[in-house]
């Protein structure tokens, strides 16, 4: 399996001391402005999750929203539970008095000081959940969007590839292949955004289309995906476009029936465990239980036990196990209603032939002859663009 490049991050202010980006910056973004190699990963995945944002600007925003949402747990839990303690005084219950666990829950306090040691701490405590589910969730919002950009690309590039080999097959070079692929968002989602943005690299930033294609091949989160790019890109001067699409089309499309079969076998796994326990188990301990209750034994407890808890979470955790293993496809939105993509012939009559540019032994026309001083303009630029 092709492995991406590996992200190497650059110092942006080598000779700025960190005093002068905190009197720029403020304290928390220029304590991560000033460390980009530490960052570097978190970087990695803010371009390859397609974020805007540089990873000081994300992480600075973490370190805000969680101090945020910890205060705000606080107080809202400190107002709280101080009301409910002056309208109903906490009392510990008979049996725990004396116990070992009010020792452990400093619950025995003197009469009258009660509200001030359970407020205090039940506030504490709700603050830290809070603000930790809050730092949780922007940490693996960057991983969540990769997995699901991967997915999308996995699940579209079959029918991409076989696309791009029917224009090339009709003469268009690489460039207008590009071009009706990113203009297709509607049928091929994430793989016409990758594609949109080598063009753009290529058109707006000066680079050439290898460069354009190294770059994506580091950015891009399916490494399915930047294989078939580190392929093209050797093809690009030395091989045949038509033979190069023919080729990864069947390699891709055999290995989508082989993935439909391996689920089609899981669920058919799923469906005789969900029968086997959700049904027939619960089923057979019904019967059990009635036929005790009937003949004197205490099964009632049991019983609602098993058709109230049982049967419910068995259906869940079935749900759970279908929805890990299968994957429901959502149409890609965009601002236009779902269509079918325009028929190839037709495209065709609209792009003249390659025979200029295949006679002089390059697919690519239009390609841009600039140097890779483009380069080192940021990620967020280039997702903004895309954006738009």
């Amino acid at each position: 399996m092709f492995e991406p490049l590996t992200y190497e991050p650059q110092d942006p202010h080598p000779d700025v001391d960190e005093s002068d980006l905190r009197a720029e910056y403020g304290l928390v973004r220029a304590y991560f402005k000033a460390r980009p190699e530490q960052f570097a990963d978190v970087q990695r995945r803010l371009e390859r999750a397609r974020m805007a944002d540089p990873y000081d600007v994300y992480l600075s925003r973490l370190v805000r929203r969680t101090l945020a949402a910890f205060g705000t747990g606080v107080i809202v839990t400190l107002v709280f539970t101080l009301g409910l303690l002056s309208l109903a005084p906490f009392r510990i219950p008979v049996s725990f008095r004396g116990s070992a666990a009010t020792r452990y829950l400093v619950l025995d306090v003197p009469p009258g000081t009660t509200e001030y040691v359970l407020a205090p701490l039940a506030a504490l405590d709700v603050g830290l959940l809070v603000g930790f589910v809050v730092a949780v969730g922007y940490w693996v919002a960057p991983i969540v969007r990769i997995a699901e950009r991967e997915r999308e690309i996995t699940r579209s590039l079959p029918h991409a590839t076989v696309y791009m080999y029917a224009l090339s097959r009709g003469g268009l070079e690489l460039t207008r292949i590009f071009d009706d692929l990113a203009a297709a968002r509607s049928t091929y989602g994430v793989v016409s955004d990758e594609v949109r943005l080598i063009i753009q690299d290529v058109r707006s930033f000066d680079l050439d289309f290898e460069a354009a294609l190294e770059r994506a091949q580091r950015e891009t989160p399916c490494s399915e995906f930047a294989g078939f790019l580190d392929d093209l890109s050797g093809v690009i001067s030395t091989g045949s476009l038509e033979a190069f699409f023919e080729r990864k089309a069947q390699r891709h499309l055999e290995a989508s029936r082989r993935a439909q079969r391996e689920t089609l076998e899981t669920l058919s796994i799923l469906a005789e465990v969900y029968i086997v326990l959700v049904f027939a188990t619960p089923l057979f301990l019904l019967v059990i239980l009635i036929t005790l209750g009937l003949t004197g034994g205490d099964a009632l407890v049991q019983t609602y036990r098993v058709t109230y808890v049982g049967v419910p979470v068995g259906i869940v955790l079935t749900l759970v196990g279908i929805a890990a293993f299968t994957e429901t496809y959502e149409h890609p939105t965009d601002d236009a209603p779902p269509s079918r993509p325009e028929p190839v012939t037709r495209r065709l009559r609209r792009h003249p032939t390659t025979q200029d540019s295949t006679a002089t032994g390059s697919p690519v026309a239009g390609r841009t002859s600039g140097t890779c001083s483009g380069g080192s303009r940021s990620s967020s630029t280039r997702s903004r663009i895309a954006s738009s």
